[in-house]
């Protein structure tokens, strides 16, 4: 109701003035200072946990799902997937024969991709799936893991430690957050206003 109700506010005063709400907009917001290189300094180094990178882990996997309780299915896709296992740990050039495997047998649709699921951070996978891939070396076959999904053989392909971003790395996106938030903010004491 507020959002209906600022928009018809907004409007109204445009039309009053002969103006469009978006010129309204730019005059209302036009005397904004521009956050300076100092500015974006000084909210970096009093915000430093704004800044930081969590660990992330790149990994492929080759799913096996399991359809509903059974527990028929469920011990045929366990077999399953514990063949898929020896076999690919047994081959010479394991990456490729993890890959080609994942082309061929995995339910999910990262096996078009050799089961690649790229990089992802802490909590962005089930929690088993998210235990076991940062838990692993680089290079390293899981044991199954068992997910709401069915069962997985994962293979940790790559690792990045977490850690605090250079200024340098966030400086120009800082500078346009630290404008928008403050032509926000003007934008709404001129809507307080109206």
């Amino acid at each position: 109701q507020e959002q209906v109700i600022g928009a018809k506010i907004l409007e109204d005063a445009a039309k009053a003035a002969g103006k469009t709400r978006e010129e309204l907009v730019e005059e209302a917001t036009k005397d904004v200072a521009l956050p300076t290189d100092e500015d974006c300094e000084k909210y970096y180094s009093e915000t430093p946990d704004a800044f930081k990178a969590p660990p992330q882990v790149r990994a492929s996997h080759i799913l096996v799902k399991v359809d509903g309780a059974d527990e028929d299915e469920k011990a045929k896709a366990r077999a399953k997937i514990d063949a898929i296992r020896a076999q690919v740990t047994g081959e010479i050039n394991v990456e490729q024969a993890f890959a080609d495997a994942a082309r061929e047998n995995s339910d999910c649709p990262s096996g078009k991709e050799g089961g690649d699921l790229g990089w992802f951070g802490p909590g962005q996978m089930v929690p088993e799936f998210d235990k076991a891939a940062f838990a692993m070396k680089v290079d390293e076959i899981s044991e199954v893991v068992e997910t709401q999904f069915g069962f997985h053989i994962l293979r940790k392909t790559g690792e990045k430690p977490g850690g605090e971003k250079a200024f340098s790395e966030v400086k120009d996106g800082l500078k346009e957050a630290l404008a928008r938030n403050a032509k926000n903010a003007a934008f709404g004491r001129f809507m307080g206003e109206l």
